[in-house]
């Protein structure tokens, strides 16, 4: 009797550790994929308490009646458990992870899998079933190209793959022996298996990467359609309206500040498609920086425009001189640089900068990428240029001027009148800048002040018909979010003689440690003024989208109420440039999506200035409660069919055959016959004093299954049917 119960507990110390693993590597494998935080050893312990509570429960006899009842519990308690609980911490999940989300998250997480894997290790030995259960979440993720923790993959692989080399032995108390030794072989397999096949150095062939983009750009297009989400699909589509795009070389060209390469620099932005906007909140990126006081808004630059046509924004002929990106580094020599790192969510070659980079980007970039940068702007020190810098920076300036100063005739008409009313409500600069910059950035905090009192910001903006001018549509509808405002802004500020272009990019809401989880809804547009001898400075030209600073930090509101505004302060008109070249106005351009060298089409502009309303979950809870009944119902069948295996298998040999007895009555309803062979079992059962043979018990039980076989093929179909139905209490 003592070993009989070493042994049970030893089978469910196996079952335990099976679930153990295919637990905790899934878990982890979905944290790791989607570049969540959390703490291993929070993960652990919490995986281990699911999984010997999810064991105990199917071990026991009623375990089953008692998962249903503690599912019946949190279906009724759903609402509150939602509002009190789970959304705020599943908002932090979705920025941050377990970490930042909790305790009751990951709970949830760990409770909800382990009862699943806990019914498939215990009652159905189904090792399929866990492997779809634990592999099906991060599919998504390595079909995009990002590889989720490899040691948490091969521990969900060993544990399904024990399941795999049991599934054909015996229920006896004996499994456990085998479930350790297929346990343990499969550890040693995995490990040995990834030694002999080292990941690192790994280049996926063409064919590979060209059928993974296919398919995840045909899944993704059916997943937006079915739910109205815009997902981003192959190595990285942006979703913000800047041409960024696979380039062969990642040497800047034209970008002072933002350190994008010529590709991106010659990236074209159609307008036509500047519709109604909605987010995933899917992660795109993690930032990372060791900065002095990192906290607050960056912007991370991926590309810009120069010529607007009315319905696009086109490039620009190419710099030819030296590349001046690093002009606004050199000119704060006595503050020390920073190192920012940026890991991609999604396949590499997408290059994402700060401003005043200290050293040019590398030649290529994959997943994950490290730049070096001077926190600040002008505002925060600031030297002239001297030298061959300088001589740079001369000649760089007339491109700038014969650049990024047209406005088609026809935009100038419709926005002449405002620059009369944009003088009666000048916005100070920052005092800190040098003074020759003051007047342009103060023309361009005006700009964005009064383009917050002219328009309202709505992500449900709609599109503009095909013909119509962008900025003329914007002014009529008086709603738009980043792409509008910030179109609308450049032309503004060159009306007014300052070089300005569009930019584009995404933004990051560093935390106090310099971190940042960078979502969908993060894609940005802004305006970019050119000051001489420092180079091209960002301006927030969205309401409440943060701050026209250079160093990327949000200031606060000032007097008026408009974000990174000061007291009102009369500016003088800025200098006119020596020279003025307008380029003729663009023809209509195609309206078909940016092509990207890639492959990847652009999709339309996206923003990320006020926070949108919390994702409607409704649609889920209705499908939920719709499939609860059938869930319920599988769940009572299946419950059913466990118990009529149990009668049969039950230690009491006779009370067995009773139980085979009154179902072989129940069969009688549907029009059985007498059986003399069932008649006598059960009275030799119920009323001699000794116990039935094994051989007696099965023989009473195939009886029974043989008049279940002939009573249903005697049936109508319909009826027949039902007779299957109802099979566990027949």
């Amino acid at each position: 009797m003592r070993r009989k119960r070493l042994d049970g507990l030893l089978l469910h110390l196996g079952n335990a550790l099976v679930t153990l693993a295919l637990l905790f590597g899934g878990l982890e494998a979905f944290l790791s994929a989607g570049f969540y935080e959390y703490s291993r050893g929070e993960l652990l312990a919490v995986c281990a308490l699911a999984s010997a509570l999810s064991v105990g429960l199917y071990a026991w006899r009623r375990g089953g009646w008692a998962v249903l009842g503690i599912l019946a519990a949190l279906a009724l308690a759903r609402e509150p458990l939602w509002e009190k609980l789970l959304e705020p911490a599943v908002d932090m999940f979705r920025s941050a992870g377990t970490r930042r989300a909790g305790l009751p998250l990951l709970l949830l997480l760990a409770g909800a899998l382990a009862l699943l894997l806990g019914w498939l290790v215990v009652r159905a030995r189904c090792w399929y079933l866990c492997a779809l259960a634990v592999t099906l979440p991060v599919l998504p993720p390595i079909m995009e190209g990002v590889l989720p923790e490899w040691t948490a993959l091969l521990l969900s692989a060993a544990g399904w793959g024990t399941l795999l080399l049991t599934a054909l032995l015996p229920r006896d108390r004996r499994l456990w022996r085998a479930q350790l030794a297929s346990l343990a072989g499969m550890g040693i397999f995995l490990a040995l298996l990834t030694a002999a096949l080292p990941r690192e150095g790994y280049l996926r062939p063409d064919w590979a990467t060209n059928a993974r983009d296919k398919l995840v750009s045909a899944a993704a297009d059916g997943f937006s359609g079915a739910l109205d989400w815009e997902l981003p699909a192959g190595d990285l589509t942006l979703d913000i309206g800047g041409g960024q795009t696979e380039r062969p070389a990642l040497r800047p060209v034209v970008s002072f500040g933002g350190g994008a390469g010529s590709a991106v620099e010659r990236g074209r932005v159609d307008l036509l498609s500047a519709g109604p906007r909605s987010y995933a909140q899917r992660q795109i990126m993690t930032v990372e920086t060791d900065q002095p006081d990192p906290a607050g808004t960056a912007f991370l630059f991926g590309g810009s425009s120069a010529f607007y046509t009315g319905e696009s924004w086109e490039d620009a002929e190419p710099y030819t001189g030296a590349s001046p990106d690093l002009l606004p580094a050199g000119t704060a020599p006595d503050i020390p640089p920073a190192s920012m790192t940026i890991s991609l969510r999604t396949g590499g070659g997408n290059l994402f900068t700060p401003y005043r980079l200290y050293q040019e980007p590398p030649a290529s970039v994959g997943k994950q990428y490290t730049l070096s940068y001077r926190p600040g702007g002008p505002e925060d020190g600031f030297a002239p240029l001297e030298g061959p810098l300088s001589e740079l920076a001369a000649d760089y300036r007339s491109y700038v001027y014969a650049n990024y100063l047209s406005v088609p005739t026809e935009t100038q008409t419709l926005l002449w009148p405002m620059l009369g009313a944009m003088e009666r409500m000048p916005v100070e600069a920052d005092p800190r800048l040098p003074e020759e910059y003051r007047e342009a950035v103060a023309a361009a905090l005006t700009t964005a002040h009064y383009l917050s009192g002219l328009a309202e910001y709505d992500l449900d903006a709609p599109a503009m018909e095909p013909g119509e001018d962008f900025v003329e549509h914007f002014l009529d509808t008086r709603r738009g979010y980043c792409v509008h405002f910030a179109t609308t802004g450049v032309l503004l500020l060159r009306m007014q003689s300052i070089p300005a272009r569009y930019a584009s990019g995404y933004l990051a809401h560093l935390d106090e440690s310099g971190r940042a989880a960078v979502l969908d809804s993060n894609a940005h547009a802004w305006a970019e003024i050119y000051l001489d001898g420092y180079g091209w400075y960002p301006v927030e030209m969205t309401p409440g989208g943060g701050t026209g600073s250079a160093a990327g930090q949000e200031d606060g509101p000032g007097e008026d109420g408009q974000e990174g505004a000061r007291p009102p302060q009369t500016a003088q008109r800025p200098q006119q440039p020596p020279q003025q070249t307008q380029r003729p106005e663009t023809p209509p351009p195609d309206r078909s999506p940016t092509e990207t060298p890639g492959g990847d089409a652009v999709p339309p502009q996206g923003d990320a200035e006020t926070p949108r309303e919390p994702l409607d979950l409704t649609w889920l809870w209705r499908t939920l409660e719709v499939l609860a009944l059938p869930a319920a119902l599988a769940g009572l069948y299946a419950l059913a069919l466990a118990r009529r295996r149990r009668s049969r298998e039950d230690g009491d040999r006779n009370r067995s055959v009773i139980r085979a007895y009154g179902r072989y009555r129940r069969l009688t309803v549907w029009g059985c016959g007498e059986d003399a062979l069932l008649e006598e079992l059960a009275r030799k059962a119920r009323f001699s004093q000794h116990t039935l043979t094994e051989e007696e018990r099965s023989a009473a039980w195939e009886r029974l299954e043989a008049l279940g076989r002939e009573t249903a093929n005697a049936l109508p179909v319909w009826k027949r049917w039902i007779l299957r139905l109802l099979r566990p209490a027949v």
